[in-house]
């Protein structure tokens, strides 16, 4: 129903009790995944209206409704998504590394849907903001592989693991035994 725009359909479905909207199919797309897929505005516009728990940072392989919109040219459910879920959509990366806005390649249509989260800061900044926010988060998750690797060697392999013993056998592990201790859930 999706697929195909037909809202009197979604409308029907939508009325029944229990009805989950955030219910992934066997591909993991949420029914708003397959109306912005398909271009189906007034799907969207209804699931929006009538759906406040909808998830907008649904994904498959960081591919958000947003992303599906605006990688299939629908520059028009963009607009309603984001007056919808603000600037966050536009900071969500997918498995390419592409944030939403990187699907559009007119500059003036860029500009458009930016201008719709109502940011004080240019596509640019926001953009690179949203960037060093995204390596951060790999940063962390890279200190944490590293530091259960190093923990599992250890405790693999019978060394010392004070704080003091692990300055001399490798400099840079202190941080991240600080890290591992303050976080004892992560060692278990």
């Amino acid at each position: 129903m999706c697929r195909s725009n037909n809202v009197k359909k979604l409308t029907e479905q939508l009325g029944l009790p229990g009805v989950n909207i955030n219910a992934k199919d066997n591909a993991g797309w949420t029914p708003l995944h397959e109306a912005c897929n398909h271009g189906s505005t007034e799907c969207v516009r209804e699931i929006l209206q009538r759906c406040p728990e909808v998830d907008l940072l649904s994904h498959v392989d960081g591919v958000t409704p947003l992303h599906d919109a605006l990688q299939n040219r629908h520059i028009d459910i963009g607009k309603i998504l984001l007056q919808y879920g603000g600037p966050v959509l536009l900071q969500q990366i997918d498995c390419f590394g592409n944030f939403p806005l990187d699907y559009v390649y007119s500059p003036h249509l860029k500009n458009e849907l930016f201008e719709i989260v109502q940011v004080e800061e240019t596509i640019e900044e926001f953009h690179n903001k949203a960037v060093l926010k995204s390596e951060g988060h790999k940063l962390e998750f890279g200190a944490f592989l590293l530091t259960r690797m190093l923990f599992n060697f250890i405790c693999l392999y019978g060394l010392p693991s004070d704080l003091g013993t692990a300055k001399i056998i490798c400099p840079n592990s202190a941080l991240l035994f600080s890290y591992t201790k303050k976080n004892t859930f992560l060692i278990q």
